[in-house]
């Protein structure tokens, strides 16, 4: 047997960096699989203790839980279905873990001060944007690497739609096709209520995005063009 204080320092090591994901998705059985063992209540409630044992204990490589969508594909749902299930459902637990009063600012500052790189084999983490246009994990560490990936993909795009400026967006993407403007029409879809949306503290941004400085570059210079095609279109300035 080993001495408590010992095994608890080994316990406390090892939390930080076993890696792993708890298959423990409910929402996507009761919809797509009819697998369910306890109450979707029930069950919710295990998801958000398992939440609050890793931000307490600082496990920081083994997720939660993997929101899964393929399995609502396999039951019939059509690829847009599929995309509006998986991600209400990723609403929801994030909704309910806050529920519960858990800190999204410290799960980020945490996230942020692990500085946990991007693994090769996964598909979602650091850097995502970037990953998913063709940058490597270990590319995106490298400042030099990452500039040279946006000048090219700057070439490449003629415009880049940011979020923030959907409308404005919009306008630009009708000039450059020659749309007619009275032809672009857009719906929106799981939009979350301004009651839902969490407030992200200053603090915790910063740690964000020192973290994940290679997408904040991104997105930076992106948001920076469309402002300047902002300012110099003719048909914003009359719209």
């Amino acid at each position: 047997m080993l001495p408590v204080n010992i095994y608890q320092k080994i316990k406390k090591d090892t939390l930080k960096i076993v890696r792993g994901t708890v298959q423990a998705d409910i929402l996507k059985e009761d919809q797509a699989q009819n697998t369910c063992i306890f109450s979707t209540e029930f069950a919710l409630k295990m998801m958000g203790d398992v939440q609050e044992y890793f931000i307490e204990k600082q496990v920081r490589n083994f997720y939660s839980v993997s929101i899964s969508g393929y399995h609502i594909a396999e039951a019939g749902a059509n690829p847009i279905t599929q995309l509006a299930f998986t991600l209400a459902n990723g609403f929801t637990y994030v909704e309910y873990y806050l529920s519960r009063g858990m800190d999204i600012n410290k799960f980020a500052k945490l996230k942020a001060a692990a500085k946990i790189p991007r693994e090769p084999s996964v598909v979602i983490g650091k850097n995502q944007q970037l990953w998913d246009l063709g940058t490597t994990h270990l590319e995106m560490e490298e400042a030099g690497t990452v500039q040279a990936k946006i000048s090219r993909l700057d070439s490449e795009f003629d415009l880049v739609l940011i979020a923030e400026y959907y409308d404005e967006s919009l306008v630009l993407l009708a000039d450059i096709l020659c749309w007619d403007l009275f032809d672009v029409r857009y719906l929106k879809l799981n939009a979350r209520k301004a009651s839902k949306v969490s407030n992200i503290t200053e603090a915790a941004r910063g740690s964000l995005e020192t973290w994940l400085e290679a997408d904040r570059k991104l997105y930076d210079h992106f948001a920076q063009k469309i402002n300047r095609l902002i300012d110099r279109s003719d048909l914003l300035k009359w719209a």
